[in-house]
C-alpha cells in the first residue's frame, strides 16, 4: 500500500521525504515485500527532477543499497553505497555515514571481502555512539562483526564480541532478537561447541509464525548443519527449509547455497548456481558452490571436475561466508577429493595445511575447554587434525 502511495503521489512529496520512505520500504523487504516492486519504486523516485538535490540522492541511494543487497546483487549494491559515502567530515555526516558503514559492511562481506567488512563494522562502532543509536542498532552490528571475525579466522575475538554483545543487552535490559540465537548458535558449530549451540536454537521460538520467514530459515538451516556435524540426519529440517515462505530473492539463492553445503545435489545442479554466483560477486557463496560441486563430481565418479572445482575452492579459501559456511571445510573438501582422485601426495598436503590453520588459532583460547573444543568438538577440525597426524606418519 505504501509503493501505491507513493507512485502516485511522489511528485507532490518532498524529496528527502520521498527518499526517506524508500528506505523505510527497504525495511520491510526481508519480510516479504516484493524486491522488485520496491526496486521500481527507487527508479521512479530517482527520475523526479527533486532528486538532484543530493542529500535526497544520497538518502535513495542508501535505500537502493539495501534493496540490492536483499537482492544478492552485491556488486550494483556497492556501488550505490559508495557513490552515496558523503564528503563530508562524521561530525556532519555522522548519521549517514554510519547508516553507510553499517550497509558497506554487510555487502563487502558478501563480496568475499572479510577485511573491509571488518573495518567499516569498526569505523560504525567508532562513529556512532553520539548519535545513541540504542542498544538493538549496536548490537546488530556486533553480531555481524562477530560472525565474521569467526569466518576470518579469528574464532577468540568472534566470541568475546558475542560475550560484549550480550553484555550490551542485559545492561540495557532488551532481549535478543530471534535471528541472534541463530547467528550464535552459529558460532558455537565453528568453534565446537555444539552442546551449546543446540542450546540456543532451543530458546528460538518454533517455525511458522507469520511474517518470520527470514528467521524460520535461519533457524532451520542451522538445525541442518548441526545435525550434520553431530552425525544426525539433517533431513527433515532441510525439508522444512524448502517450504520457508515470504523470502527476498537473495535469501532464496542463499537457501540453496547452504542446502548444497550440507547435503549436495547431483552435480548437474550445480554450475548453474556457481555461474550466478560468479556473475553476482557473491565470492563467499561460489567458495561454498565449489566445495558441494567437488563432492558431489567425485560421488559420481567425475574426478577430473571435482579436482577442478577443489582447486577454486582453495583459490578462495579466504573468502568466507559467514553464515553459510566456516573456514577449514575447504582444506578438508580437498583432502577428501584429491585422495579419492588418487593424488595422495596433495591431499596429505591439503590436511596439514588445514590441520596447521587450525593449530594456529588454537592458541587464543585463553580456556583449556575453550581450545579442546575449537581443536576436537568441531569434527572437521578434529579430523583436519587426525589426517596431519596420519600423513605425517605414513611419511
Amino acid at each position: 500500500a505504501l509503493i501505491d502511495a507513493l507512485l502516485r503521489d511522489a511528485g507532490a512529496i518532498d524529496a528527502q521525504d520521498l527518499a526517506w520512505a524508500v528506505r523505510v520500504v527497504s525495511l520491510t523487504v526481508p519480510y516479504g515485500t516484493d524486491i522488485e516492486r520496491a526496486l521500481r519504486l527507487a527508479a521512479a523516485v530517482e527520475a523526479l527532477p527533486a532528486l538532484r538535490d543530493e542529500a535526497a540522492l544520497r538518502q535513495l541511494r542508501i535505500a537502493r543499497g539495501a534493496l540490492l543487497h536483499w537482492a544478492s546483487r552485491p556488486l550494483e549494491a556497492a556501488a550505490d553505497l559508495q557513490a552515496a559515502w558523503p564528503a563530508a567530515d562524521a561530525v556532519h555526516e555522522a548519521g549517514t555515514r554510519t547508516s553507510l558503514a553499517n550497509q558497506l559492511m554487510r555487502v563487502r562481506h558478501a563480496l568475499g571481502d572479510l577485511p573491509g567488512a571488518l573495518a567499516l563494522g569498526e569505523l560504525f562502532l567508532r562513529e556512532a555512539p553520539p548519535l545513541e543509536p540504542g542498544a538493538i542498532v549496536v548490537s546488530d552490528v556486533l553480531h555481524v562483526l562477530a560472525m565474521i571475525e569467526i569466518a576470518h579466522g579469528e574464532p577468540a575475538a568472534g566470541m568475546a564480541r558475542w560475550a560484549a554483545l550480550r553484555r550490551l543487552l542485559d545492561e540495557a535490559g532488551v532481549s535478543a532478537p530471534d535471528l541472534y540465537q541463530t547467528s550464535q548458535a552459529l558460532a558455537c558449530i565453528a568453534v565446537g561447541r555444539l552442546d551449546e549451540a543446540a542450546g540456543w536454537l532451543q530458546r528460538h521460538p518454533a517455525p511458522g509464525r507469520p511474517g518470520h520467514g527470514l528467521q524460520d530459515l535461519g533457524w532451520l538451516l542451522t538445525r541442518a548443519r548441526l545435525a550434520r556435524q553431530t552425525g544426525d540426519d539433517p533431513s527433515p529440517w532441510l525439508a522444512q527449509a524448502w517450504r520457508a515462505e515470504a523470502l527476498p530473492p537473495g535469501l532464496v539463492l542463499q537457501r540453496e547455497v547452504a542446502v548444497a553445503s550440507i547435503t549436495p545435489p547431483p552435480y548437474a545442479r550445480l554450475p548453474p548456481l556457481l555461474a550466478q554466483a560468479q556473475e553476482r560477486g557473491l565470492r563467499g557463496q561460489e567458495r561454498t558452490l565449489h566445495i558441494a560441486a567437488a563432492r558431489a563430481a567425485s560421488a559420481a565418479g567425475q574426478l577430473a571436475e571435482a579436482v577442478r572445482h577443489v582447486q577454486q575452492a582453495l583459490a578462495l579459501a579466504a573468502q568466507v561466508e559467514a553464515w553459510i559456511d566456516e573456514p577449514a571445510t575447504v582444506w578438508l573438501a580437498a583432502h577428501d577429493v584429491l585422495h579419492a582422485a588418487g593424488r595422495h601426495d596433495e591431499a596429505a598436503a591439503a590436511a596439514r595445511t588445514g590441520a596447521d590453520w587450525v593449530m594456529a588459532r588454537a592458541d587464543a583460547w585463553e580456556q583449556a575447554p575453550d581450545r579442546a573444543a575449537w581443536l576436537h568438538g568441531n569434527p572437521v577440525h578434529a579430523r583436519l587434525l587426525m589426517l596431519a597426524r596420519d600423513a605425517t606418519s605414513a611419511g
